[in-house]
């Protein structure tokens, strides 16, 4: 284990940023569980961080080959969270890839979200589904912000997520296209399903019109108090418990 170097504090630092992290193709991901969840995956980790008692407890086979000892203090401000007393990994990211959603495969499509807690929410509920692909439109927020990493809670090594262009993409399938919307059919109606595509919008702009032609279903799930609207990822869990039943 080598000690922490200050340049090497510095560049950790410095993938707090998007432009970092797109230029390094790296990311960080922070917390004990999250950390080890990266460490058995197919994720490539470049680096670890971590107290001598995080290492005591870990796998030594599991461990990149450059590693990093420091204490509590130090590692907590290295990243985002206030508080991380166990470990912080540097990742490599994955190559963006587009491909498109098989028929016998059930896929979440996110049109505009702009939210990061709500985006890791929303693959930390796909993964406990069985959902092995998010669809992102193009201009989504990044799935390698530390605070969507940090949502995901480990999730994020079983769910592939992809950033395309949805009109395209929803162009071509040839299967159910199901929308969560405002209007649409009860969900408590519609028979649970084996394959499709849920769609689904920022809370603030809904679905943009421009995937309307592609949605086969528009699904609802009935109100009945007096809130405006359901947080995006509320949404998703309910229909997703639904029709994956």
């Amino acid at each position: 284990m080598n000690p922490l170097s200050k340049s090497k504090i510095k560049y950790i630092k410095s993938l707090q940023l998007k432009k970092n992290r797109v230029h390094e193709g790296r990311f960080i991901v922070e917390g004990g569980k999250s950390v080890t969840e990266f460490l058995k995956s197919d994720f490539t980790v470049v680096a670890l961080v971590a107290t001598a008692e995080f290492y005591a407890k870990t796998n030594a086979g599991l461990y990149p080959a450059d590693c990093y000892v420091t204490g509590a203090d130090t590692l907590a401000t290295l990243g985002t969270f206030k508080s991380n007393n166990t470990a912080l990994a540097i990742v490599a990211t994955c190559p963006a890839t587009e491909p498109l959603p098989g028929q016998d495969e059930f896929i979440l499509a996110v049109d505009g979200l702009n939210d990061p807690g709500n985006l890791g929410t929303i693959i930390r509920i796909a993964d406990w589904f069985g959902i092995r692909k998010v669809l992102l439109s193009n201009g989504s927020v990044e799935v390698y912000n530390p605070k969507v990493v940090s949502a995901t809670k480990g999730s994020l090594t079983r769910v592939a997520v992809y950033y395309v262009d949805l009109p395209t993409v929803l162009a071509t399938y040839p299967g159910q296209v199901y929308a969560a919307a405002m209007a649409g059919e009860d969900l408590a109606n519609v028979e649970p399903v084996r394959a499709g595509v849920l769609v689904l919008g920022s809370e603030s702009h809904g679905i943009s019109a421009a995937l309307s032609p592609y949605i086969t279903r528009n699904l609802t799930i009935p109100r009945q108090g007096g809130a405006e609207s359901l947080n995006v990822a509320v949404a998703a869990g309910i229909i997703c418990y639904h029709l994956l039943q």
